[in-house]
């Protein structure tokens, strides 16, 4: 069975040229008009930074967010109620805070509408560290021990023996 080629016009083909080369001339300018309106997007930790905004520091150390076409500004607040209270304001574009802290700050009649974008957590980094010289050497060790965590903060918890 015979085969037959396209048959491409000449018009066709020094359109496709054309075109062609006019898109190769202005794929500069128009890389160039890209990079100008980058987007700029206000960061906010809702603590110092530590591990959990590893990932977003070493995006923006490795030049991900330019390569994105970002502007990316990282601020801290001072706790997860402010860093909510910044983006529900607008004062702050995205930010990471405690999930607990929003359902809070949600509760409040005043509260402007936020939501959870995603978790970054799916579950709890929580840890207890203690001394065995003081007896804890297991969980069954903390029976008895009252456990406690400074508002706003899931810092170190303290430990001690009996009620409060």
């Amino acid at each position: 069975m015979p085969r037959f080629a396209p048959t491409i016009s000449r018009r066709t083909l020094l359109q496709g040229i054309g075109a062609l080369g006019v898109t190769a001339f202005h794929a500069p300018h128009l890389r160039a008009a890209e990079e100008a309106t980058a987007a700029n997007i206000q960061f906010t930790l809702d603590r110092p930074v530590d591990a959990i905004a590893a990932p977003f520091v070493l995006a923006a150390t490795r030049g991900l967010y330019r390569d994105a076409n970002l502007n990316v500004a990282l601020q801290v607040a001072t706790g997860s109620k402010d860093t909510i209270t910044r983006v529900a304001s607008g004062a702050s574009d995205i930010a990471v805070a405690d999930f607990n802290a929003l359902i809070r700050y949600r509760s409040e009649p005043d509260s402007l509408p936020i939501k959870a974008a995603f978790m970054l957590l799916n579950r709890a980094p929580y840890a207890v560290v203690a001394r065995k010289s003081r007896g804890v050497i297991s969980l069954g060790s903390l029976e008895g021990r009252t456990l406690g965590v400074a508002e706003g903060d899931l810092a170190p918890a303290v430990a001690r023996r009996g009620a409060p």
